[in-house]
C-alpha cells in the first residue's frame, strides 16, 4: 500500500495570476473546486479512473491552471497533446510540477529518491535527495529562495526538507504527517514570490505556519503505509 486519498484532494495555486497569493482548492472527481478562483472546472476523469490531479503555470502568464496524469500520460489543460514521460505511477514514479527553467511550468517524476526533471527542450536533469517514498519522503517542490527556478524538496514524517538552489538544505517541523492524517502543500501564502509550506487536515481545514486556518471542502481520508513498511 502507498500513499492513498479518498473524498476531496487537496490542491492550491495562484488562480487569480502572478500579482496574488496562491489559494487552496480541492479536487472532487473530475472537477477542481478553486476557492476564491474562477468557477469549477472539469477535466480528466477521476482520481477512481486512475487520474492524478496536478497544479501548473503551463504558459507562463502568472495563472495556475489544472491538468491531470493517467499512466504516463500528463494532460494539461490548454495543451493539446498529452506529454508522456516516466513509466507510470503503477512502475513507482511520482509526478511532479515546476518551473525548472524559470519561465513556466514543467513537468517531472520522482522515482525513488531521484527527482528527474524535463526540461522545455525535452532535456532532463536528475537530481538526489531524499530516502524515496519507499522510506517514507513524500516529494514536493517550491520557490524556497524567491527566485524564478523552482527547487525540490521531501516530507518525512512532519519534518519539511527544502534543497536550495545552492544545493544546501533547511527543515522545518510543521503539522502531524502524512501518518497523522496531513497532507502536505506548497504555495506562495503571501504573494511575494517566495514559496511556504502547510498542510491539509482530513478535517477539511488548511494549515499555514502563519497560523491561518482555512475551512475548505468536504474533507478526506488518508492512508500512508510505505512499501517497505509491509
Amino acid at each position: 500500500m502507498g500513499l492513498g486519498i479518498t473524498g476531496d484532494i487537496p490542491i492550491c495555486g495562484r488562480w487569480n495570476g502572478r500579482s496574488r497569493p496562491a489559494d487552496v482548492g480541492v479536487v472532487r472527481r473530475n472537477t477542481f473546486h478553486l476557492r476564491g478562483g474562477p468557477d469549477p472546472i472539469t477535466f480528466g476523469a477521476g482520481i477512481e479512473n486512475g487520474d492524478i490531479p496536478i497544479v501548473g503555470d503551463w504558459n507562463g502568464d502568472g495563472t495556475a491552471d489544472v491538468g491531470v496524469v493517467r499512466e504516463n500520460c500528463f494532460f494539461l489543460r490548454g495543451r493539446r497533446e498529452p506529454i508522456r514521460y516516466g513509466s507510470g505511477i503503477a512502475h513507482g514514479d511520482i509526478p511532479i510540477v515546476g518551473a525548472w527553467d524559470g519561465a513556466h511550468d514543467q513537468i517531472g517524476i520522482v522515482h525513488g529518491k531521484y527527482f528527474f526533471l524535463r526540461h522545455g527542450d525535452g532535456s532532463v536533469s536528475t537530481i538526489t535527495f531524499g530516502n524515496g517514498f519507499a522510506h517514507g519522503d513524500l516529494p514536493i517542490t517550491g520557490r524556497w529562495d524567491g527566485e524564478s527556478r523552482t527547487q525540490i524538496g521531501v516530507v518525512r514524517g512532519n519534518v519539511f526538507h527544502l534543497r536550495h538552489s545552492d544545493g544546501s538544505v533547511t527543515w522545518r517541523v510543521f503539522g502531524d504527517g502524512a501518518c497523522g492524517g496531513d497532507v502536505p502543500l506548497v504555495g506562495d501564502w503571501t504573494g511575494t514570490g517566495r514559496d511556504g509550506i502547510g498542510v491539509a487536515r482530513k478535517t477539511k481545514d488548511f494549515f499555514k505556519p502563519d497560523g491561518d486556518v482555512v475551512p475548505y471542502g468536504n474533507g478526506f481520508t488518508i492512508t500512508f503505509a510505505p512499501p517497505s513498511t509491509m
